[in-house]
Parts: C-alpha cells; sequence; structure tokens
C-alpha cells in the first residue's frame, strides 16, 4: 500500500459520503414511520404491510452505512478492491428491491431510478481498483 491513488478511489469515496448522507436521512425518518406504521398496515390497501417496509428500510440502512465505512476506509487500499465490489453489488441489489418496491407502490418515477445511480458509481470505483490490482501495478517499484 503506497501513496498512489488508485483509479476508483475517488467514484468510491464519493459515493460512500453521499450514501452516508442518505442512509442517515432514511434511518430519521424510518424510525417514526416504523412506530406509526400499525395505522397505515390497517388503512391502506397494500399486498405488503409497510412495517415490514420500514424494517427493511432500518436494515438495508444498516447495511450501507456498513458499505460506506468501508469505502471510506479502503477506497485507496488495492488488497481491498474485491471485497469493495463484492459489497457494491449486495447495495446494487437492495438499490434494484427498493425500486421494484417502488414501482409497485407508488408507480414509475424518474427519482426512483436516481436510487442506482451511487450504488454503480461504487461498482465503477471498486471495478478500477480490481482492475488496478489484478495488473499488479500496485506492487510495481520505480
Amino acid at each position: 500500500m503506497g501513496n498512489k491513488r488508485l483509479p476508483g478511489r475517488t467514484f468510491i469515496l464519493a459515493s460512500s459520503i453521499i450514501l452516508l448522507v442518505g442512509t442517515a436521512f432514511n434511518v430519521i425518518t424510518a424510525i417514526p414511520m416504523l412506530i406509526s406504521s400499525a395505522y397505515w398496515d390497517a388503512t391502506l390497501p397494500i399486498f405488503i404491510p409497510w412495517s415490514y417496509w420500514y424494517i427493511f428500510v432500518l436494515v438495508s440502512s444498516m447495511y450501507t452505512l456498513y458499505l460506506c465505512i468501508n469505502g471510506i476506509k479502503f477506497c485507496n487500499v488495492p488488497e481491498k478492491s474485491d471485497f469493495l465490489f463484492t459489497l457494491g453489488i449486495f447495495s446494487l441489489v437492495i438499490a434494484i428491491l427498493v425500486l421494484g418496491f417502488n414501482f409497485v407502490a407508488l408507480g414509475i418515477r424518474i427519482m426512483g431510478f436516481a436510487g442506482l445511480t451511487m450504488p454503480i458509481l461504487y461498482l465503477v470505483g471498486a471495478k478500477l481498483n480490481v482492475r488496478y490490482y489484478e495488473k499488479g501495478e500496485h506492487v510495481r517499484s520505480v
């Protein structure tokens, strides 16, 4: 691990920081909604109870928090690029699940696709770092 910056560092770092802010917002809004979800479950006709949705939001927020901390910590560590890529894949799967639920609950919305942007940027950065690591450029000396 040298002082050389990895090619995907900026993608991972920027998307991690933005996801961290979004995760904080999700947790702040999901906790009161989880408390009031018994009312929503009784009044709104939907095939998945709202309380399940808010539990999913909290669990996925905890995962995203883990993703962001590791992204910020290991964005410039070539040995961890495979690990970050795997985390990014799971993050993209969660984002697709959220998009699917929003489609069922609210219909198609352009902003729903914006939720895919940060996991995709995270994956791009991790893939750039994986390629860099596989080429062995991190072990070459001057």
